[in-house]
């Protein structure tokens, strides 16, 4: 549902290239630097390289001649194929093949942000604050996993197999992105055929990476102290975990484990709102379960946030079935949390982490489009509708 021209003036083209300044400056900041680039390459090449010499490949400080590593937190059984494929192809070798297969895949996400929605891009720029130049320029794994599963995601509904092998491929690497299997709720088929492909990506993608996790030795020792120092501790993400870690509690104890469960579900049938509610087509269905895959992944990280850009524009489009107030705030509160992103970013010491909030405010903003969208299409008693309901949706 293309939006309202008139709805335009509350998105202006000058306002989207100034959210992109962050993101610019930062791979522009680099260059002139000379920072170091593919830093998350490093980190993977040097596990293989270190474990090939009979070295530990998750020492929590990584050292290898001429690279900038982070620290290796994938499993064994991963950190042994890298090993054997640098021995095969050689680090160059291997260096090339990953950026330009990096290179692909970041290529394929932006053709698809660009062309999802059928919407100009003044809409889709201003998310692009939440990103820096870091978050491309690290080169991290997740891109390239990305890629592979909105690749096999292009086929659907006719071709449910290549997608699921996708998902649980990529959560062999990064078992959180079994969140992509949310896509398949939200597609137009029976609800039995959800129920069905969803249970069994989810068998097919747990029994996965159960096997490959499960073991014993030094090396599965390394791999549980390197979860638990880098991904547990240092690094919780920009969603939930880092929320539930702003407010002093433990992430991973019992009460937030709860938490996060009960904001999945919450979250889940915002999504399922939208796109039945909102009489999504197969592209906003698409862009929906796409996005709301990132919002869905408890430790998401910045370079996971390019295929929310579809998902917001979607749910800002379906806001005009409530009619022209509702888009129009909608289109303010996205604008405003991007505007806030953008302040706090500018401070030297923010009193909250800027991406986190935004994030938070993106998800808050789906639950209340999703809870707009139902007062306007279910049967509730009229005192319960805000007033501004009585008004015509703008495109009638």
């Amino acid at each position: 549902m293309p939006l309202n021209a008139a709805l335009f003036r509350f998105t202006p083209l000058w306002w989207g290239l100034v959210c992109t300044l962050p993101l610019i400056s930062g791979l522009l900041g680099r260059l002139i630097k000379q920072k170091p680039w593919f830093v998350d390459f490093d980190a993977i090449a040097c596990a293989g390289m270190t474990l090939s010499q009979g070295g530990n490949p998750y020492s929590l400080s990584p050292a290898c001649e001429g690279m900038h590593p982070a620290v290796f937190v994938y499993a064994p059984v991963i950190a042994e194929s890298l090993s054997a494929v640098v021995a095969f192809m050689g680090l160059e070798g291997f260096r090339v093949i990953y950026v330009l297969l990096w290179l692909a895949a970041l290529t394929g996400i932006g053709l698809y942000v660009w062309k999802s929605n059928d919407q100009d891009w003044r809409l889709k720029l201003p998310v692009f604050a939440l990103l820096t130049g870091g978050s491309l320029a690290s080169g991290n794994i997740a891109l390239l996993l990305h890629g592979l599963i909105l690749a096999a995601a292009l086929s659907l509904p006719k071709r449910v197999s290549p997608f699921i092998i996708a998902v649980t491929m990529a959560a062999l690497i990064k078992p959180t992105l079994l969140t992509y299997l949310i896509v398949l709720v939200y597609l137009d088929k029976p609800l039995r055929w959800r129920i069905g492909t969803l249970v069994t990506g989810s068998l097919t993608g747990l029994a996965g990476y159960a096997l490959i996790s499960t073991g014993t030795g030094d090396l599965h020792t390394h791999w549980h102290t390197a979860l638990d120092q880098v991904v547990l501790s240092q690094q919780p993400g920009i969603s939930f975990f880092s929320w539930i870690d702003a407010t002093g509690l433990n992430h991973t104890g019992l009460p937030s484990l709860i938490g996060l469960v009960l904001f999945m579900i919450i979250l889940s049938l915002s999504g399922l709102a939208l796109a039945e509610l909102g009489k999504a087509g197969p592209a906003g269905r698409l862009a929906i379960g796409l996005g709301m895959a990132q919002l869905l992944n408890p430790r998401l990280m910045d370079y996971d946030l390019l295929l929310v850009i579809p998902l917001l524009v979607t749910a800002v489009s379906l806001s005009q079935a409530t009619g022209q107030s509702w888009a129009r705030y909608s289109l303010l509160t996205l604008n405003g949390l991007m505007a806030s992103v953008l302040i706090l970013n500018m401070l030297d010491a923010p009193p909250v982490m800027p991406v986190p909030l935004g994030v938070l405010g993106i998800s808050l903003m789906v639950i209340v489009q999703a809870g707009a969208l139902a007062l306007k299409r279910l049967e509730f008693p009229a005192y319960l509708k805000p007033a501004f309901y009585a008004q015509k949706p703008s495109d009638s």
